[in-house]
Parts: structure tokens; C-alpha cells; sequence
């Protein structure tokens, strides 16, 4: 019995996928039109509620450029005023994990996710020095100042 068979002694009546699911996972593959569409219509399900936006011809050019980057530019303002050193983080969320016990760059390892650190350090019976990477450091006379 193959798996089309057992979706429909499951569920007879119901189709398991769509019209517009088999649009998308079948053997014919959407068009760049309609997967520009397809992003689009997820874009503006997204933004609709926070702007108050009632369909997707409302969003013009203008309306991007001045509600949507006005909204963006708060925010990193808002973020700069809260964490000082808001520059130096970058954006690829790097952490230098290492044994409190060794020196000279042994045993150092680089993280971006707090699961893969969890994992790396939960068996081991030492210590550890978990600390932010800076992404961007502030260079005088080609050394690193920070």
C-alpha cells in the first residue's frame, strides 16, 4: 500500500494537500512570476496589521520609503540608545566559548546559537568562559583598541 492510499482510508473526503500546495510541490515548478507573487502575498500578510494596511495596493513606493523605513530607522535607534556598543555586535550573533583553564587560544571554539553551546559544554566537567564576539572592533594604527 502506498502512501496515496493510506490518505485516503485516513481521510476519503478531504484532499491532504491542496490545489495550490501541488502548485508548488509538484512536478511542474511555479514560475519566477508566481513565486514573486507567492513572496509578496507572505510579505504583506506580515506588514498589514502593524501599518494598518487594508490591501496590498496600498503599498506604494512612497508609503515603504516613508512608513515602513521610518519604522525600521526607530528601531535601530531605539536599539543604538539601549546597547552602547550597538556597532560593535554586528549581526551574525557570535559567541567565544573556552575552558577557564587553558591559554594561548587552546580549546576555543565559536558559537552563534545558545543550543550548539549548551551542547558543547554540558558534559564536560570544567569550566567555561562564555563571551561576546565583537564583530567590528574599533582598529588604531592596525591593532585592536577594544
Amino acid at each position: 500500500m502506498d502512501i496515496d492510499e493510506v490518505l485516503d482510508l485516513v481521510n476519503p473526503n478531504n484532499c491532504a494537500v491542496s490545489p495550490e500546495e501541488w502548485e508548488i510541490i509538484g512536478d511542474q515548478e511555479p514560475s519566477q512570476e508566481k513565486l514573486i507573487e507567492i513572496r509578496k502575498e507572505n510579505w504583506f500578510k506580515r506588514i498589514k496589521k502593524p501599518f494598518g494596511i487594508k490591501k496590498i495596493a496600498d503599498v506604494t513606493n512612497d508609503f515603504i520609503e516613508t512608513n515602513i523605513n521610518k519604522k525600521i530607522d526607530e528601531v535601530l535607534k531605539i536599539l543604538q540608545e539601549k546597547f552602547p556598543q550597538y556597532c560593535l555586535n554586528g549581526i551574525r550573533n557570535l559567541w567565544i566559548v573556552k575552558p577557564a583553564g587553558l591559554s594561548r587560544g587552546r580549546g576555543i571554539r565559536i558559537f552563534n546559537k545558545l543550543m550548539e553551546i549548551n551542547d558543547y559544554t554540558k558534559n564536560k566537567e570544567q569550566q567555561w568562559v562564555v563571551q561576546k564576539y565583537i564583530e567590528h572592533p574599533l582598529v588604531m594604527m592596525d591593532r585592536k583598541v577594544v
